[in-house]
């Protein structure tokens, strides 16, 4: 009787009437009256969203919290409201209003580990992103960053500024880091130089090491910061691909994936970054697009198709894509399994940290490790929760840095109780970060990406 007098308070389309009471004559000792009061608190909003509809499936149960990087840190109500943790960021805007996460949406540094225990699927870190974008256009993005980001929307740009970072940073620079003792900033970690010489000045040189016969052809896309502050990555990525029989060449060298501003919830220029990027890399002539960095793969595979979900013609365009691009561990990987190529046995105690996303979206794990044991011969020490994030998060180790350093410091306990010599990654944002908190607090591990180490086995003799 209650239920038949409950589905009576519901509107045609399935949606609660919002603030009224039901009344009922039933009870267990005879007639009495009972009150429902149901509120419906911004849920048909959430339930009218394709996207949103989701989170109504949260039981409520905790487990992002309990993973969540950022939420270890600051705790309680700080991440969320009456919600807490990553469901609490995405409920809570519809409950209360954009304003009660505008500041706390940036706790999320987008490691997705989220999505991985989630027990009904929810997209939280998709989900997130969006509310990033909502809070951004309600709220406005600090002038600094705003001006930040806008430096980096085209290749012309970023290179004006990477060649006035370039400038500046001479007084300041050691080796390939710069440090900066007078700031906050520079006691946490030193910052990575920009290269006196970006990849794209030797595309050629590496088209001219092309295999005869290749296997494979690869249009390799280095991401902007592979270009400018990592090249020898990006040049190692190359070779050990060619020495696994690839045909390679270097595509778009000087652009940005958009990433960054995706990230930061500025999404007309993430959609005009993307649109670039996706008609300028439908012209490669490649079977595979390869990125050298993981979270650059997965904004070109995943989030391009779904920031033009509004767009039909984009959202086609952006599949064709996807389907063509793979991140450098697990191409390397799917030829050296067709493949008997061993290099020299490196004399390395390493250890391998999985940045979050190759991990918790791609979920690369084995790859790397068995690559750099049949090809390399290098001993990996596994360290604690090797998938957890080390703090990087795009901007948000520059913009949160009492909320990075703790979880960096935890990163770095775990790299000193391996004894490694080496600490071995796929990303470069985790590169950079594991390697200015080494070098800042005086440790000696070096930090490389495996493509270098590959490639210090594979190359041959001089």
């Amino acid at each position: 009787e209650v239920m038949r007098a409950i589905r009576k308070a519901l509107k045609a389309d399935g949606t609660w009437l919002t603030g009224f009471e039901l009344k009922t004559e039933i009870g267990v000792h005879g007639p009495k009256e009972l009150h429902f009061v149901l509120v419906d608190n911004g849920r048909s909003e959430m339930r009218e969203d394709p996207a949103f509809r989701e989170a109504l499936s949260c039981i409520r149960c905790g487990a992002c919290s309990n993973v969540c990087p950022s939420y270890q840190v600051v705790g309680g109500h700080v991440f969320g409201h009456i919600y807490t943790g990553p469901i609490g960021l995405v409920v809570s805007p519809f409950h209360h209003g954009i304003d009660t996460v505008a500041n706390e949406q940036a706790m999320c540094m987008g490691c997705n580990a989220c999505d991985t225990v989630c027990p009904v699927e929810i997209p939280l870190a998709a989900l997130i992103n969006d509310v990033r974008a909502k809070a951004v256009e309600r709220t406005g993005m600090s002038w600094t960053k705003r001006i930040g980001l806008s430096q980096w929307t085209d290749p012309e740009r970023i290179d004006r500024t990477t060649g006035l970072l370039s400038t500046l940073q001479r007084p300041l620079k050691r080796g390939l880091l710069i440090r900066i003792p007078f700031l906050p900033l520079g006691k946490e970690k030193s910052l990575p130089a920009v290269a006196d010489r970006p990849l794209h000045y030797r595309a050629r040189e590496i088209t001219q090491t092309n295999p005869a016969s290749p296997v494979m052809r690869i249009g390799l896309f280095p991401s902007c910061i592979v270009d400018h502050f990592l090249p020898n990555a990006g040049y190692s990525a190359a070779r050990v691909l060619q020495a696994l029989g690839a045909d390679v060449h270097l595509v778009e060298g000087r652009r940005c994936c958009g990433l960054p501003h995706l990230n930061s919830g500025d999404r007309a220029n993430a959609r005009s970054m993307a649109k670039d990027a996706i008609a300028a890399l439908e012209k490669v002539q490649a079977d595979r697009i390869v990125a050298p960095s993981s979270s650059c793969a997965i904004t070109m595979s995943d989030d391009y198709v779904r920031l033009f979900a509004d767009d039909p013609e984009w959202r086609a365009r952006a599949m064709r894509l996807a389907a063509r691009i793979r991140p450098f561990t697990t191409i390397a990987h799917e030829l050296a399994k067709g493949s008997d190529i061993r290099g020299r046995a490196l004399d390395l105690r390493a250890t391998y940290h999985d940045a979050c996303q190759s991990a918790n979206v791609l979920g690369i794990h084995d790859q790397p490790r068995e690559l750099l044991r049949r090809i390399a011969g290098v001993h990996v020490v596994e360290m604690s929760d090797s998938a957890v994030c080390c703090g990087f998060g795009g901007t948000f180790s520059f913009e949160w840095p009492e909320v990075a350093t703790p979880i960096l410091e935890k990163k770095l306990a775990n790299i000193a109780a391996t004894g490694a010599d080496v600490v071995i990654t796929d990303n470069p944002g985790c590169l950079t970060h594991i390697r200015g908190g080494l070098d800042a607090r005086g440790r000696t591990p070096k930090v490389r990406h495996l493509a270098e180490v590959l490639w210090d086995s594979l190359a041959p003799d001089t």
